[in-house]
């Protein structure tokens, strides 16, 4: 018999997680008590919800083992968590979110009455639109099959968060962990016949890419989000077709390979956005092609060339543009298939001419004339100082941006969650990392940096930051 608190921390311990951000509360006293004195599971508190959230995110885009986990309590506790909550949702991040409640006697359930335990409110309900799932545990003797349930859904599939409210009488209650019944792992069986590919449909992607002239690869964020950098790298080099980014894919491919041609969009280089206009074959991998990517006229879009859309989720293909091919499946297991073929085909070497001549006309960033610093170029300059494993945090769009299209290293990874998200990525990951913010209040925060005194590992990099 244990107390079912205990269970909870004994569960994340074994799932890996090694670290939960929160900020305390009432609802929550049972869970932090489990927390307690533990030597293998470290308690981070913030000084707001949405820094909690945030940091968990973090934690979860850098951590290859484990998932980021926050915890936050009932009423404000739980609806402070939501932009964080809905970053990890649009961006397809893993991670559990924890949020105490009152007790299940206390609960209003279909009263017409707005509120009756201290604090009560239905966050499964408010959230239920930005989680892949989210539930109320309104019985001990279900904790065992949601939390299983919770990790499965968010790595699975799309990855993305969950959410589990837990009232205050459940979490001290008593329970027999031998005799909760346990997720049913045929869901994951389901999910990996979905995303197998069928040989014709490889056969068939082979043919179009031999038949090309001008191909391109676009690499989203379904790139790293699948582990399948490596993969794509090695697909370019064994057939030499250059390589696109979206925003959320500029690290999946490394920016000091040959083969490397920018980023496109709104955002993007001037050369990168050409490029995949004159192309003849797009290979879009793991990006949903919005409209920061294909323009307010997708019919505009890469308009002579065929387009192969490779995406996880099956809602995305097809959405926008209507494609050649639209494949769903797993990244890294379909460029794996892919890497399985010999590719000769017709010589792309006037292609890749063509590109090196829009590279040369419109550089990304231009020499400095005076005293002047351009940030473009003071990022160029910067990123190669860095090394090849860096973390990139960085703040607001135009700093986002310019780490984006200017810096000039291989693998380094851009992240843009300021500050907060540093704290996360940080104690997942011990690299080094450079914080480039763009507002003179997030060096002056004086939460921020209370925090980096406990934690000095976590800010440890440089700042830098704009005269605005």
């Amino acid at each position: 018999m244990m107390k079912l608190s205990d269970y909870v921390i004994d569960f994340l311990v074994s799932e890996g997680v090694t670290h939960i951000f929160e900020v305390c509360g009432g609802s929550l006293a049972h869970l932090l008590d489990s927390l307690f004195e533990r030597k293998d599971i470290s308690t981070i508190s913030m000084h707001h919800e949405m820094a909690a959230a945030i940091a968990a995110e973090g934690y979860s885009r850098v951590c290859e083992e484990g998932m980021g986990v926050a915890m936050a309590t009932s009423g404000p506790g739980a609806t402070n968590l939501i932009t964080g909550i809905a970053s990890c949702f649009f961006d397809s991040i893993p991670c559990l979110f924890i949020t105490g409640q009152v007790n299940t006697y206390e609960l209003k359930s279909d009263k017409p009455t707005r509120q009756i335990g201290f604090q009560e409110t239905d966050i499964v309900n408010i959230v239920k639109t930005i989680t892949k799932k989210a539930e109320l545990i309104m019985h001990e003797t279900r904790i065992r099959y949601c939390l299983e349930d919770a990790i499965h859904t968010a790595k699975h599939g799309r990855s993305g968060p969950v959410l589990l409210d837990l009232p205050l009488n459940i979490q001290r209650a008593t329970i027999e962990p031998g005799s909760l019944p346990s997720f049913d792992n045929d869901h994951n069986n389901k999910l990996d016949n979905i995303n197998r590919i069928d040989e014709n449909v490889i056969d068939r992607v082979v043919e179009i890419i031999k038949s090309s002239c001008r191909p391109i690869i676009l690499a989203g964020g379904g790139v790293r989000l699948s582990k399948g950098q490596d993969e794509l790298l090695k697909l370019s080099h064994n057939t030499g077709i250059p390589v696109v980014t979206s925003l959320m894919g500029i690290d999946a491919f490394p920016h000091d390979n040959p083969l490397f041609v920018g980023m496109i969009g709104t955002y993007g280089n001037r050369y990168a956005n050409l490029t995949i206009a004159n192309a003849d074959l797009v290979i879009a991998l793991g990006t949903r092609l919005d409209t920061r990517q294909t323009g307010t006229k997708p019919d505009t879009f890469a308009r002579v060339a065929k387009i192969i859309h490779v995406d996880i989720d099956q809602v995305e293909l097809n959405n926008k543009i209507e494609v050649e091919s639209a494949i769903n499946s797993d990244i890294r297991m379909f460029l794996c298939d892919l890497n399985k073929h010999d590719f000769e085909f017709n010589s792309i070497n006037s292609w890749k001419e063509t590109i090196k001549s829009f590279k040369e006309k419109y550089p990304s960033f231009c020499m400095p004339n005076g005293e002047a610093i351009a940030p473009n170029y003071f990022m160029h300059i910067l990123s190669t100082f860095l090394p090849e494993d860096a973390i990139i945090c960085v703040d607001r769009t135009e700093s986002n941006v310019g780490c984006s299209v200017s810096r000039d290293k291989g693998h380094t990874k851009v992240l843009d969650r300021g500050w907060d998200g540093v704290y996360g990525m940080r104690i997942a990951d011990g690299d080094w990392c450079l914080i480039c913010s763009t507002r003179k209040d997030h060096h002056c925060d004086c939460r921020r940096w209370w925090i980096s005194a406990q934690y000095p590992r976590a800010s440890d990099g440089l700042s830098s930051q704009s005269a605005d």
